[in-house]
């Protein structure tokens, strides 16, 4: 199954795409592996990095004769790889990397380390949050003002 959609498919109960119409295989799945009350956004206190080592990493990355590298720094579910103060309130638990189980800026810390070495760093941004609060009531102008670029 294609992950990407693992939050859509959760809460929605079924999966679609992939040859899935319909059925309830993530739910299924995600019930049998973390049970039932394993809500999605628990999946922050399972996020530790301890194997993360951003200066490994972009010295592979230029090694490789790479030219950049593109991290996803947020995604569509909200979760931010920085120290995001609107991202845990927007959802009311930590929901960023540095307020949960890795308690890192792993954002950050790649860009130093590629920073070190002639590759470009870049960072792929989710415009929208599907189940944000603000975003999902269609509350575009203060999920604007207030979550994506606060004043």
């Amino acid at each position: 199954m294609y992950s990407e959609w693992y939050q859509q498919w959760l809460q929605s109960g079924k999966t679609y795409g992939n040859g899935q119409n319909g059925t309830t295989a993530v739910l299924d799945h995600h019930n049998k592996v973390y049970g039932k009350d394993f809500s999605y956004y628990q999946f922050a206190d399972l996020f530790k990095v301890e194997d993360y080592d951003p200066e490994a990493w972009a010295k592979l990355f230029e090694q490789s004769g790479a030219k950049y590298v593109v991290l996803t720094s947020k995604h569509h579910d909200g979760f931010a790889l920085w120290p995001s103060k609107e991202a845990t309130k927007a959802f009311g638990r930590p929901w960023n990397a540095m307020d949960a189980a890795s308690k890192r800026d792993v954002l950050g810390d790649l860009t130093a380390a590629v920073k070190k070495t002639s590759v470009k760093m870049g960072f792929y941004y989710s415009l929208y949050e599907w189940y944000n609060p603000l975003y999902a009531n269609k509350q575009y102008h203060e999920y604007v003002t207030t979550h994506m670029i606060p004043s």
